[in-house]
């Protein structure tokens, strides 16, 4: 895994310094944007691509940003959101509660101008060490639904920009998800891409987690701040490790891309869409609690000490989640 600061190296040279232009699971969703895309995989609640895990927790270019124009650790600003069709620029927020984007007029921040599907065709303007880039918001969909029982609807946003060649680029080029433009956001939180460390209560920042990937699979589960079940911080840590196999707790992921998993939560709002055939482990916030057969990794690899299971699959205290193998 690379840090922020290496990866932003990475990348920004190839990142164009402006556009040349805007260009122009369920029954498939639309987005209003420029092509209709396929957004729900799988479908809803028990279904079988939410029990498809990932070693990541987020490989967005850019994986958080704040409102108010802070830099963040990459030296990454969000100016403002940028309407090309009138030339206009407005002032960045967020509804928290729905983890949405808002633009508000610049003269009379109290004034709402778009949001939702409003902002389809507009960019955020970012401020970035090798000059400016826009991300161009190209669909959005306020309807996606939870993987959780109860657990609502999900926003979830198409963000590309243009290359040096002025081709369209999505914003998660790494994942191997067919939506490489996918993103939700998640308001007031950040997490450490090396370690899966969750930074909580950053009131003025979001995250844009990329599509397949542990923080919004963390989110799809309505495990998010935002979520109806009000998950807490100690919840949320055990959703990531889980997800991404951090058996040791330390953001070390022992799995792959795509590699299939039966998860089930205590409470019982997350079902598998996969069978339940052997007990792999059982979760708390600070990676495994338990291990019998890793979804993966040669078990000798695994660089810490792990008590088995011995295939008991019980739910007990500090015990969020419980994983078996299909």
């Amino acid at each position: 895994m690379h840090s922020v600061s290496s990866r932003l190296r990475s990348w920004l040279p190839v990142f164009a310094l402006a556009f040349a232009g805007l260009a122009g699971c369920d029954e498939p969703a639309e987005f209003a944007g420029d092509e209709p895309v396929s957004l729900r995989p799988g479908g809803g609640y028990g279904c079988t691509q939410c029990s498809v895990n990932s070693p990541t927790v987020n490989d967005a270019l850019i994986t958080e940003l704040n409102l108010d124009g802070v830099a963040n650790s990459s030296g990454v600003t969000f100016v403002d959101i940028f309407n090309p069709a009138n030339g206009l620029h407005y002032k960045p927020d967020m509804n928290p509660s729905r983890d949405e984007l808002i633009a508000r007029n610049m003269n009379n921040p109290q004034q709402v101008v778009y949001t939702g599907p409003q902002l389809v065709g507009k960019v955020l303007s970012l401020m970035t060490p090798n000059g400016p880039v826009q991300l161009r918001i190209v669909g959005f969909d306020g309807q996606v639904p939870s993987w959780a029982a109860g657990g609502g609807f999900v926003n979830a946003y198409r963000m590309q920009y243009n290359d040096v060649d002025n081709v369209s680029q999505p914003v998660c080029p790494n994942t191997s998800d067919e939506h490489k433009d996918l993103v939700t956001l998640i308001h007031g939180e950040t997490y450490d891409r090396e370690t899966n460390e969750i930074t909580p209560a950053q009131g003025r920042w979001f995250t844009i987690a990329c599509v397949a990937e542990g923080a919004y699979k963390m989110k799809m589960m309505d495990y998010a701040p935002s979520g109806l079940r009000r998950a807490n911080l100690e919840q949320r840590k055990a959703t990531l490790r889980m997800v991404t196999a951090d058996y040791c707790g330390d953001g070390t992921p022992y799995t792959v891309d795509g590699t299939p998993v039966a998860w089930r939560n205590a409470n019982g709002s997350i079902t598998p869409g996969v069978a339940e055939t052997s007990l792999e482990a059982k979760w708390g916030p600070n990676g495994a609690l338990c291990l019998d057969d890793p979804r993966y990794a040669d078990p000798a690899s695994i660089h810490c000490q792990i008590p088995a299971c011995d295939g008991d699959g019980a739910f007990g205290p500090g015990i969020e989640w419980r994983t078996m193998l299909p």
